[in-house]
């Protein structure tokens, strides 16, 4: 690392790279030190962004593998910075930042993407693949071949269609909005004006104490939302079935097929839940042995429009959970996973007359990736339903 200041140097399964970070030219090197192949920063880089918060380096689109020339492309790394250097565990890149979405959010580890190893060729075509790109001595132009997804989607069934590997928060013009409320204007000014007087009435002293969650917006405003499949962030809530067809619209995107969700969910071994064959109580966040609804209501089967409800917590930590934290409640397909399929909160389908998949956090379900509920229309929402987007493959 003496060969200028400014390289940085990171270890990795087979050697060590130097990186450049004004110039984004990397040096592979094996375990001796000895240089073994160099390249630019790969292509794709989007125009320059504001300055992230304290300073840091927006995140980059790609980081460099242990093969010489190859590049891993980053989920999310339009809404994140750098913090520290790329690192290795157990076969698995990571590189932890802070998300641009704070103060709603947090610091967190927003990429761990497995990486073939040195004399493997990639095995997917999934956001963790790894891409051929020219050396730079050769003066060839720096190529990557089209994706079959976007960042932040799975690739399903070989290709067959993308799914969203998280479930969505929604935004307004690029800003959070709050997981906590409807995002249609007249729904939300009337939840509000409900609970406002509604929580000095139920349940005990304590949930009366418990406030309502900050709207973050004018009640009377009409936002352009959409939504967006982002690590480490609360999921939003009281979406109907038709907001999350207009959020995935919004985002290039569209409701999965009731079908097209299942296998998804059922991930290439094609198990009833994204872990295995068999239930296994914890794995994902699901039958959780409180309820929302009782804790502040002391009735789990009324005022399940309160806005405070995903705010509960248990003796087992916040009963609606931020997302990526079930590592093994994963979908997986090929080197990547779509996760929290099962549990944290429903998932609207396209099916016409209403579906919602996966059971919510409160769920008492052992159905796995068969938990289906169609007893209500798509103009339902209450705090369990979230969204999750598919999108056809293609470049």
């Amino acid at each position: 690392a003496t060969e200028r200041p400014s390289f940085r140097l990171a270890a990795h399964p087979g050697g060590a790279w130097l990186m450049n970070p004004a110039t984004g030219r990397v040096r592979w090197l094996d375990t001796r030190g000895a240089p073994v192949g160099a390249a630019m920063a790969a292509p794709g880089r989007r125009a320059p962004r504001p300055p992230c918060p304290g300073g840091a380096p927006p995140a980059p689109a790609a980081a460099p593998p242990p093969t010489p020339g190859r590049w891993v492309w980053l989920a999310g790394h339009d809404d994140a910075s750098v913090v520290g250097a790329p690192s290795w565990h157990e076969g698995r890149l990571r590189w932890v930042g802070v998300q641009t979405v704070a103060p709603l959010d947090h610091t967190a580890e927003w990429v761990s993407v497995p990486v073939a190893a040195p004399s493997s060729a990639p095995t997917t075509a999934a956001a963790a693949a790894a891409r051929p790109l020219a050396a730079e001595q050769t003066g060839a132009p720096l190529t990557v071949p089209p994706r079959a997804c976007p960042p932040d989607m799975v690739v399903v069934g070989g290709g067959a269609y993308c799914i969203d590997r998280f479930e969505a928060r929604l935004f307004d013009r690029g800003r959070p909005m709050s997981p906590d409320h409807p995002p249609v204007p007249g729904r939300t000014a009337r939840m509000l004006q409900a609970w406002a007087e509604n929580r000095w009435h139920e349940g005990g002293l304590v949930a009366h104490a418990v406030p309502l969650p900050p709207l973050g917006r004018a009640p009377t405003a009409t936002p352009r939302f959409e939504a967006r499949s982002v690590l480490g962030v609360q999921p939003s809530g009281f979406v109907s079935g038709y907001d999350a067809a207009t959020a995935c619209r919004a985002a290039g995107k569209r409701l999965c097929a009731l079908e097209e969700w299942t296998r998804a969910c059922r991930g290439e071994r094609d198990t009833k839940f994204p872990y295995g064959a068999d239930y296994r109580h914890g794995a994902c966040n699901v039958f959780r042995a409180s309820h929302p609804a009782r804790a502040l209501h002391g009735n789990p089967s009324v005022g399940h429009l309160d806005p405070r409800l995903n705010r509960v917590a248990d003796e087992e930590g916040p009963m609606r959970r931020v997302t990526g934290t079930h590592a093994d409640c994963a979908s997986r397909w090929g080197d990547d996973a779509a996760y929290d399929m099962v549990g944290n909160l429903d998932e609207w389908t396209a099916e016409k007359g209403g579906a919602f998949a996966g059971g919510f956090f409160a769920r008492a379900s052992r159905q796995g990736c068969e938990a289906v509920v169609t007893a209500h229309p798509r103009r339902y929402t209450d705090y369990s339903l979230g969204v999750r987007c598919c999108r056809d493959a293609g470049p």
